[in-house]
């Protein structure tokens, strides 16, 4: 299975810097909008924690994605 994990760094009013890894090993640092006690829309960050990757079916982008990557667009199977 992989993974995706969000830790968090650092935060304040304004923004929140995170690390994210892939499998345990850091990717990137990441930079967020800040925590909010109610989640709004593109105004808040997501919360941190570890994270299934899995492909996504439904909606019209994995059909378009499909068309446009064929074979390369496909849902391995966790080891």
């Amino acid at each position: 299975m992989k993974l995706l994990t969000l830790k968090r760094v650092y935060g304040n009013n304004n923004e929140s810097l995170g690390m994210l890894y892939f499998d345990g090993e850091l990717q990137c640092f990441v930079l967020e909008d800040e925590w909010r006690q109610i989640k709004v829309h593109s105004e808040s960050r997501i919360p941190e924690g570890v994270y299934q990757i899995k492909l996504r079916t439904e909606g019209s982008m994995h059909k378009k994605y499909s068309e446009r990557f064929g074979s390369k667009h496909f849902l391995q199977r966790a080891s």
